[in-house]
C-alpha cells in the first residue's frame, strides 16, 4: 500500500502512527478507518486546488467570448460589450461558482425596474448561454440562471416616422446632437436603402459593383445568411460616395471615427439616435425604426408588397423559393428609385430652391485610389 507523505503529514495521533507500520498488521476496522481518512484528506486537497484555479466571472466572460461567441454569433462584439457593461463590477473578481440564483434574479430585476425591460431580457439571454457554456466545459456544476424566466414581456414595435419626422431627422440630426458625419451618413443610408444597421455598417468597397451600381451584402453579414443584392438609387449612391470620401484608405465605407479600418459600432449608432430623441423635437425612435419607416412608406405609396419583400431580403418559407434563383434586380431597383424620389420630396418639401440632382457618375469616385 503506497502512502502519500503529504497526506500523512496532515494526519495526527494514532492514525499517523498506523501509517508507520504495515497496514497488513492492522485490525481490519482500523485499516478501513485509515483508508477513509486518507481519501477525505485527498478530496479536501483537490477541492482546495480546484478552488484556487476556479474561474472568476471575468475569466468566464473572456473564455466564453473568445472560445464560443466569437465563433458562433456574428453579434459577439455586442454580447461582449453588454456583459462587460451591465455585470456588476464587484462580481467580476468573484468565483463564477459563488454566484447565487437570487443574486442574478435581483440583478436582472434592477435592470427591468430601471425601465430597461428589453435590455433585461437581452442580458438574461447572454448570461444564460454563458453559464450553460461553463457547465458544458465542467467549469460549473449548475447554472445560476436555471429557472429564471424572462422578466419583461416584449411587444412588436410599430414605430415609423411620418413625413414631418423624416424631414426633421434628415435636416436636423447632425446639428441637434453634434455627431460625427459618418454617423449621420450611416443612418441616412439605412433610411434610403431600408437595410439593417449591421448590413450598412459592414459595407465594404469590395461589396460595391461600380458598373451595375449594385451593393452585394455577403451571406456572412445578412440576417438570413443569404447573399442579398441591393440596386442603389442615385440618393443612396451620393450618401455612400460622401461616406467614402471621409475614409478613402479604409476597407469599410462607414468606418469608425475612433477605430481606424473597423466598421461603426452598433452603439455608436444607437446612442446618438437616443440622444436625438431626447434633445430634438421628435418622438423616441431607434435605428431599426428607419427600416420600418422605409417599408411603411413604400407600402403606403402603393409599391408592390411582394417586391418590397425582396428588397428587405425576407426569407420565404415555401418550396418554390428553394428553386427560384432569379435576383429580382429590376423589380428591386424600381422600389429603391421610387422611394428615393419620395424621400427627396419629403426632405425638400416647402423649400423654394430646386432639388439638387445627384450625379450617378460620382459613384465611380468610390473606387479606391491606387
Amino acid at each position: 500500500m503506497h502512502i502519500d507523505i503529504h497526506l500523512a503529514a496532515k494526519l495526527k495521533g494514532s492514525l499517523l502512527e498506523d501509517i508507520l507500520i504495515s497496514p497488513l498488521l492492522m485490525p481490519k476496522r482500523r485499516r478501513l478507518t485509515l483508508i477513509t481518512r486518507l481519501l477525505e484528506v485527498s478530496t479536501q486537497r483537490k477541492n482546495k486546488e480546484k478552488e484556487k484555479s476556479a474561474a472568476t466571472i471575468q475569466d468566464l466572460i473572456d473564455l466564453y467570448i473568445n472560445n464560443h461567441a466569437s465563433y458562433n454569433n456574428k453579434s459577439w462584439e455586442s454580447i461582449k460589450y453588454t456583459l462587460n457593461h451591465y455585470i456588476p463590477p464587484d462580481w467580476k473578481d468573484r468565483k463564477a461558482k459563488s454566484i447565487e440564483r437570487w443574486e442574478v434574479f435581483s440583478f436582472l430585476e434592477g435592470i427591468r425596474n430601471a425601465g430597461k425591460g428589453a435590455t433585461c431580457n437581452r442580458v438574461r439571454a447572454y448570461l444564460k448561454v454563458m453559464f450553460e457554456y461553463a457547465v458544458e466545459r465542467s467549469i460549473l456544476d449548475a447554472s445560476p440562471l436555471w429557472g429564471i424566466k424572462k422578466m419583461y414581456k416584449t411587444t412588436s414595435r410599430d414605430r415609423a416616422l411620418d413625413n414631418n419626422e423624416i424631414k426633421y431627422f434628415w435636416n436636423n440630426f447632425a446639428t441637434v446632437i453634434n455627431c460625427s458625419k459618418v454617423t449621420e451618413l450611416t443612418l441616412k443610408t439605412m433610411l434610403a436603402t431600408g437595410q439593417r444597421s449591421g448590413e450598412v455598417r459592414h459595407m465594404k468597397t469590395e461589396d460595391l459593383n461600380y458598373q451595375n451600381l449594385i451593393w452585394t451584402i455577403p451571406a456572412s453579414i445578412s440576417k438570413n445568411k443569404k447573399e442579398h443584392r441591393v440596386p442603389l438609387s442615385p440618393l443612396a449612391i451620393e450618401l455612400i460616395r460622401e461616406a467614402y470620401q471621409l475614409h478613402k484608405k479604409h476597407d469599410y465605407i462607414f468606418s469608425s471615427p475612433v477605430k481606424p479600418n473597423e466598421p461603426m459600432d452598433r452603439h455608436a449608432i444607437a446612442r446618438p439616435v437616443a440622444n436625438f430623441s431626447k434633445k430634438g423635437d421628435i418622438e423616441k425612435f431607434t435605428p431599426h425604426d428607419l427600416r420600418r419607416t422605409f417599408t411603411t412608406h413604400c407600402t403606403r405609396n402603393s409599391l408592390r408588397r411582394d417586391w418590397i419583400k425582396y428588397v428587405l431580403n425576407h426569407s420565404e418559407g415555401d418550396v418554390t423559393a428553394v428553386y427560384d434563383k432569379y435576383e429580382y434586380d429590376d423589380e428591386k431597383k424600381s422600389i429603391f428609385d421610387a422611394w428615393a424620389g419620395t424621400l427627396l420630396e419629403i426632405i425638400n418639401s416647402g423649400d423654394e430652391q430646386e432639388e439638387e440632382k445627384t450625379d450617378v457618375v460620382n459613384f465611380l469616385l468610390v473606387e479606391k485610389e491606387e
